[in-house]
């Protein structure tokens, strides 16, 4: 939690319900230094040797932004979001992937109490500055509430010692609170600062067995600024998008043919089937489901050659990589996408490793790769690239497995224009794979079974007067690379 010093956190604010008092929003919080989930902390948290926790320990770059996802607004109070982005990365063994659903969240501001959330109803400050001056506290720790300047400001300061024994037990506890100040906007109900010095330290016996625990946190919040930020869709466009490339190698269509028996003719017929595929996304507002301001509805058609078109709906956040439409605020956007990218990148395949190396030492899993922002012209893109070694080490007759070698290199990126649109998504994966055939427990032996798949969609252009995608015009933007 020390790492977090000079963390940014943003909370971009959807519809607002003034009957209900809520406000959906989505907070992301912004590193600026590299932050580290050392091997003690991992030993610990995880229940596991020193030497296995050393393997694992990571690193998250400066830069990266944390996305808070939370099911009730008492995750967002201040003392609770430090924890939260604390238990996002320490967890991150369990993340698997980054397209998962992501949505905004309800904050009821009116049931936000001060001094600890970052927004409440302004016209209830000084009701709750009455309590806050006049809670039982313990014996030398005092409180305050003021307001000047426009600003509702509460404090609290003193120490207080409590010792408890009770026959071969003893209790010790010290609080002291050097600093505690939060200052919201009378006008608005917004925090404007948070400031807190606190140390706290506990012991207790029990026989011949002692423990001791001590804690400190020198926290700031300041806000610094705010502005109003436009979704770039109006009601009834219509987004069109279309594959552009689908592309099987000779020897994948070779060996689709000699093991699966697919005539070549039919795999041409597949593959041309695919690279007709069209869909059509049109934004509907307000939201039918549940409108946030943040969670953006689409009609989706899908024309497949030859069929009858598909019609559904998708829901997709503002800010979601891959969705047709994100707010460019790219620096949130980004430092999203490198949170996540690292993740799944280099730190949750050290601990599958780790979990296959425990369930079999004989798993093969290994993933290594890079991430980038691109910018080209008028365009940005998250590309990666991935290289995977997964297989098994040894054949072994008796228990029915068999040495086994897959070796993946993967190529992917999606390209946004500067307004936010997405524009281009590519994926390019090479395969090689062997197999002991014989028994031998060698794959020197054997024959590779390779391939190739390049999958492309591309965002076509629109009629301004038919508001219709023309399909025969799609946008082409620089490769990233």
């Amino acid at each position: 939690i020390n790492q977090l010093e000079g963390a940014t956190l943003t909370f971009i604010l959807g519809r607002v319900y003034e009957s209900e008092g809520v406000v959906y929003i989505v907070p992301v919080v912004k590193i600026t230094n590299d932050l580290t989930v050392s091997a003690e902390i991992l030993e610990v948290a995880l229940n596991i040797s020193s030497e296995d926790a050393s393997q694992l320990a990571f690193t998250i770059p400066k830069g990266s932004g944390i996305i808070i996802l939370a099911p009730t607004y008492g995750v967002l109070s201040m003392d609770k979001i430090l924890y939260t982005i604390a238990e996002t990365i320490l967890h991150a063994s369990s993340t698997t992937m980054y397209i998962w659903y992501m949505g905004a969240v309800p904050y009821p501001y009116k049931e936000a109490i001060a001094p600890l959330f970052p927004m409440v109803d302004p016209s209830m400050l000084s009701s709750y500055g009455d309590q806050w001056k006049t809670m039982e506290l313990p014996e030398g720790i005092t409180a305050s509430y003021d307001e000047s300047e426009g600003k509702a400001i509460f404090t609290m300061s003193g120490s207080n010692e409590t010792e408890y024994t009770y026959e071969d037990y003893y209790q010790y506890q010290r609080v002291e609170i050097t600093t505690f100040r939060s200052e919201y906007s009378l006008e608005t109900g917004i925090l404007l600062r948070f400031e807190a010095d606190v140390e706290s330290k506990f012991e207790y016996t029990y026989g011949d067995e002692t423990q001791r625990i001590e804690l400190s946190a020198n926290i700031v919040f300041e806000h610094t600024n705010a502005k109003e930020i436009e979704i770039g869709l109006s009601p009834g466009d219509i987004l069109g998008f279309k594959v552009t490339n689908f592309t099987l190698s000779q020897d994948l269509i070779d060996v689709l043919n000699e093991t699966l028996g697919m005539p070549e003719e039919n795999i041409t017929e597949f593959v041309n089937l695919v690279r007709g595929i069209k869909t059509e996304y049109t934004y509907i507002s307000p939201n039918p489901v549940l409108e946030t301001g943040l969670d953006l509805f689409y009609n989706i058609t899908a024309y497949v050659p030859d069929q009858e078109p598909v019609s559904g709906f998708t829901i997709m956040n503002v800010l979601s990589l891959g969705a047709p439409y994100v707010l460019p605020e790219w620096d949130l956007i980004y430092g999203s996408f490198q949170f996540w990218a690292h993740l799944e990148l280099n730190v949750v395949p050290k601990f599958a490793a780790y979990a296959a190396y425990q369930e079999d030492p004989n798993i093969i899993l290994e993933i290594s790769g890079d991430y980038s922002v691109l910018e080209r012209e008028d365009y940005v893109s998250t590309y990666i690239t991935a290289n995977a070694h997964l297989g098994y080490a040894i054949t072994n007759e008796t228990e029915g497995v068999n040495k086994t070698d897959l070796q993946l290199s993967i190529t992917t990126w999606y390209t946004y224009d500067k307004d936010g649109f997405l524009t281009e998504f590519y994926i390019s994966i090479e395969g090689s794979f062997k197999i002991d055939t014989d028994g031998d427990n060698s794959l020197e032996d054997e024959d590779a079974i390779t391939g190739t798949i390049v999958f492309q969609i591309n965002r076509v252009q629109t009629n301004p007067t038919t508001n219709e995608p023309q399909w025969d015009n799609p946008i082409n933007p620089p490769n990233p690379t």
